[in-house]
């Protein structure tokens, strides 16, 4: 279990690692951060920011003056909230009376007065539903013998709501999705890196293979290095909208 766990502390570290080092690269976030840094949001929001740089925030702080450690440290206590494993019941309690308050809330707001019980009902579960992808309270009273009809209804909502487009919009969020290509990765980021500073037959001779190399001004080729640098622009801008994927 112990080496289990360190397998998996090893692999979410070469995914922050890769992540880190593409947000690096993000004149918007260091934006970002230099704003909340100067004025602790005494300053109004940039308006040319987008507000998800605030999820990205989130799980990785301000990079460009913690510490790499610090960081990561933060990515993990984020995963461990999402873990059900961990804090379950308090969070799920804390959860419950959030959710019940902001549903009367919303519904004050919209009708002037508070919801009667089936008014309640109906608002409270279309929150759960449809406005919150990762949150779904269920509490049953199961007598001696198990209610089988409610046991398949329930896990088929819930195969329903795992196909909904919010939770895999959700997940990108918390989770990286997909497999880890730690080579493509790098090369990418360093012919994007290169690219700001050379031209992109420079950029080939400095990284392509020996083939490539000889065969430079190929249009393949560089249409091939040209797609390098696409992709590791399309996972910062991914970063930068709170996505940590490059699909």
């Amino acid at each position: 279990m112990k080496k289990k766990k360190e397998n998996l502390k090893k692999r979410e570290k070469k995914i922050f690692e890769m992540l880190y080092a593409h947000l690096m690269e993000s004149d918007k976030y260091k934006q970002y951060c230099n704003w909340l840094r100067e004025a602790n949001s005494d300053l109004a929001w940039p308006e040319e920011l987008p507000r998800s740089l605030g999820i990205t925030f989130s799980h990785f702080g301000d990079i460009f003056s913690d510490s790499f450690d610090d960081s990561f440290k933060r990515w993990l206590d984020n995963k461990k909230r999402m873990d059900p494993g961990i804090g379950v019941i308090e969070y799920t309690q804390q959860q419950a009376v959030y959710d019940f308050n902001s549903s009367v809330k919303s519904f004050v707001e919209s009708h002037g007065r508070e919801p009667n019980l089936d008014e309640f009902r109906e608002v409270f579960i279309d929150r759960l539903f449809n406005h919150l992808p990762a949150s779904f309270l269920f509490r049953a009273h199961f007598p001696m013998n198990p209610n089988i009809d409610m046991v398949a209804q329930f896990k088929e909502l819930l195969k329903k709501k795992e196909k909904s487009k919010e939770v895999k919009k959700f997940k990108q969020q918390w989770f990286f999705l997909g497999k880890i290509r730690e080579d493509e990765w790098r090369r990418d980021l360093e012919a994007y890196k290169l690219k700001e500073k050379m031209t992109l037959k420079e950029v080939i001779k400095k990284l392509g293979t020996k083939a490539q190399k000889e065969d430079y001004e190929n249009a393949n080729v560089q249409r091939a290095f040209n797609l390098y640098i696409q992709n590791a622009k399309k996972i910062i801008k991914n970063i930068e909208q709170g996505y940590f994927t490059r699909e």
